[in-house]
């Protein structure tokens, strides 16, 4: 009796090994396919070709060489001005309509300055400001075109240097600036990226 009793004891033992050897087998199986159901989709994007080909940046440069024509013309003008006191000052033999003459050229001379340095300021102003916005208007792009087509990170992408031309200095620093090593074309998502870009823009009235 106590032997069956033994032998009894020791089954349900083997038993309950069993089972909970297949649950752990189980567990460990279930958490195999999870990591294969979570594995992260990676796509790259080019963020300086972007800034390059799109519209909205061409729209700006071509603005901004007109705005430099302006300006150049504009400076011009302001020097014909200050050209035109000075010869005015050389004809003037009176003391006083003189020392008159030299003030207006001195003033001229301080605006001038003046007007070089404010529209350079607004010059890089606009600039930042711009680079700013567009790189907001790309940040969108590139979280609408991944949660589209299913990625989960999208890396910068950047060219390869041409390392023949660089100092032993500046490799170290390209090396140690690349963002990704390797990468597939097929998880290049900049053209679709640009393609975005310029649809979004040109429906907010860009040309």
């Amino acid at each position: 009796m106590i032997r069956q009793h033994t032998k009894l004891i020791c089954l349900l033992a083997a038993i309950a090994l069993g089972l909970g050897y297949l649950g752990f087998q189980g567990q460990a199986l279930q958490a195999q396919n999870t990591a294969k159901a979570e594995k992260t989709a990676v796509a790259v994007v080019n963020v300086a070709e972007l800034i390059a080909k799109c519209q909205k940046n061409q729209d700006f440069q071509a603005n901004a060489q007109k705005r430099q024509v302006q300006l150049r013309q504009e400076q011009k003008d302001r020097e014909t001005k200050i050209n035109q006191l000075r010869t005015d000052l050389d004809l003037v033999a009176n003391a006083a309509e003189r020392q008159k003459k030299e003030r207006e050229i001195t003033k001229a001379l301080y605006e001038f300055q003046a007007w070089q340095q404010i529209e350079q300021q607004n010059l890089l102003r606009d600039q930042r400001t711009f680079l700013i916005e567009l790189y907001g208007e790309i940040d969108q792009a590139v979280a609408a075109i991944a949660q589209r087509e299913g990625y989960d990170l999208v890396l910068f992408d950047t060219p390869t240097p041409d390392f023949d031309n660089l100092t032993p200095e500046q490799l170290v620093q390209v090396i140690g600036n690349r963002r990704v090593v390797y990468r597939s074309e097929k998880i290049n998502i900049t053209p679709i990226v640009l393609e975005k870009l310029n649809l979004d823009h040109l429906n907010r009235g860009g040309q």
